[in-house]
């Protein structure tokens, strides 16, 4: 549920009763609570009433002037009122809304004149609400537009604030998206380093067996040799002895056959 409009009335003390049936009448708006209502009446006894005027002024989002020969020549509505309902209004953060309550020259004021001044009948224009046949009607046609007013300030604050939340969200979920997609990258590099340290290890592993298995058949190659060389060896004694046994035997054959 959005907050209650914050509504600040503008008048001069001799329009005090119209005033009071305004309030009357914006009662059921502040019961729907679309908006809340405060004017100079709410001021506590013994308070500064121009600070408490120009803090609840200042914070208002939307001022009703009541438009009359009074409030028309007051100074203090028109350069401390009007003025900061003015500024708020040029930045966006307030509606103004004029109400003629009787007969004055409003349509010569150069800042109301441009606005959407209040009671219109119709084809007749803007009727002070005093000029009414029933003045009860002037203030239902006056009440009824401020109503419709606020209601579409609240549609839109629902909506932006809808649009608002719809944004997080998307925000959020492509926030998401991204961690995900980064989570899925990091895997991905993870599983692509270990692959290549598997990789590595195992390339380690092989040149590890082939240097072993190197040294091995070098080994046995080596020891081959010595075994070959060692069979020569034994060959060549072999074929000494056999040498000198046959030399020594026709050495004996030879003195056997001298002593004959």
């Amino acid at each position: 549920m959005q907050s209650p409009l914050k509504t600040f009335i503008i008048y001069a003390r001799s329009d005090e009763e119209y005033k009071r049936q305004l309030l009357l009448h914006l009662r059921p708006l502040v019961v729907s609570r679309l908006l809340t209502v405060w004017h100079d009446g709410d001021i506590l006894a013994g308070e500064d009433w121009e600070k408490a005027i120009k803090k609840e002024l200042e914070a208002s989002e939307l001022v009703i002037v009541l438009v009359s020969v009074h409030s028309l020549n007051s100074d203090f509505i028109r350069s401390e009122e009007l003025r900061t309902a003015l500024s708020r209004l040029d930045a966006g953060l307030a509606r103004v809304v004029p109400v003629v309550v009787s007969p004055c020259l409003w349509n010569y004021d150069s800042v109301i004149k441009k606005m959407n001044v209040l009671p219109r009948g119709g084809a007749d224009g803007v009727i002070p609400v005093n000029e009414w046949p029933n003045e009860n009607r002037a203030w239902v046609t006056v009440v009824e537009q401020i109503g419709e007013m606020a209601q579409k300030i609240h549609d839109k604050r629902e909506a932006d604030e809808q649009a608002q939340i719809a944004e997080k969200q998307r925000l959020s979920d492509e926030h998401a998206d991204r961690e995900r997609e980064a989570e899925t990258q990091r895997q991905a590099q993870i599983r692509a380093l270990e692959e290549a340290d598997r990789r590595a290890r195992a390339e380690a592993e092989r040149r590890v067996l082939a240097a072993k298995q190197r040294l091995a058949d070098e080994q046995a190659a080596q020891e081959q040799e010595a075994e070959t060389q060692r069979q020569v060896k034994i060959r060549a004694r072999e074929e000494a002895d056999r040498r000198v046994r046959a030399e020594e035997e026709q050495h004996e054959l030879a003195k056997k056959a001298a002593c004959q």
